[in-house]
């Protein structure tokens, strides 16, 4: 997890941490954003582990925590920027650099899993499904999650494979009927033509523009592959 609050330790308060050997070191290309021009990263990884004292409670006593903290810092950043710094903690052991590299593959994996609750909650609206029992909503989610999950792996594809015919995942007779929820005549395309910026991958509304489904700007393409 994250790091979110300031908790009392015996070490890790008093910079333990950053005296811990170097576990290894990753670089990596920052992207652009906020008016900031994409940058190379290169951070070093430490672990040490540290005790979590619990906090007071009026009725009870709470156990201390044992856990892992697992520092990402930046090195040899340009002059005027701000470090990009992950504290990561973790009940798990990380003695070496493979374990360090898999404890931060992980929490790298968090965004993934928000954009697809992002799809199954904004795009699919199951909160606006209402259902009151169980043997309703089950068959509901699982429905809805597969949708969520094929919204997530055709976003990708588009994105590493913009130049993708449509029709490498779609049926002749599903990517026409994305043509006429949004007005256009099928007859008139084709798969393979270029004049023609995207298919809709999915439409949960005809009025609804797929690129909504994660609150993008129309400009982008998301939930689209391109012809």
């Amino acid at each position: 997890m994250r790091t979110a609050f300031t908790r009392e330790t015996g070490s890790l308060g008093q910079g333990k941490d950053r005296r811990c050997p170097v576990l290894t070191e990753i670089t990596f290309e920052r992207p652009a954003a906020s008016g900031c021009p994409a940058r190379p990263v290169t951070q070093q990884l430490k672990a040490v582990r540290v005790t979590l004292k619990a906090p007071a409670r009026p009725d009870r006593t709470l156990p201390e925590v044992s856990v892992t903290a697992l520092l990402a810092e930046e090195i040899n950043l340009p002059l005027g920027e701000a470090p990009l710094q992950w504290l990561l903690l973790t009940n798990l052991p990380v003695e070496n650099a493979d374990q360090a590299l898999e404890k931060l593959s992980w929490s790298l994996c968090r965004w993934q899993v928000e954009v697809y609750f992002k799809i199954l909650i904004s795009g699919c609206k199951i909160e606006e499904l209402q259902l009151e029992t169980r043997e309703r909503l089950e068959p509901a989610l699982s429905f809805y999650m597969i949708i969520a999950r094929r919204v997530l792996f055709l976003t990708h594809l588009g994105r590493e494979c913009p130049e993708m015919s449509c029709d490498a995942v779609f049926a002749d007779a599903r990517w026409q009927a994305s043509l006429v929820t949004r007005g256009k005549n099928p007859g008139r395309w084709s798969s393979k033509t270029r004049d023609w910026n995207r298919v809709d991958l999915i439409s949960f509304k005809p009025e609804q523009d797929a690129d909504r489904v994660q609150g993008k700007n129309p400009g982008k393409t998301v939930g689209h592959a391109r012809g």
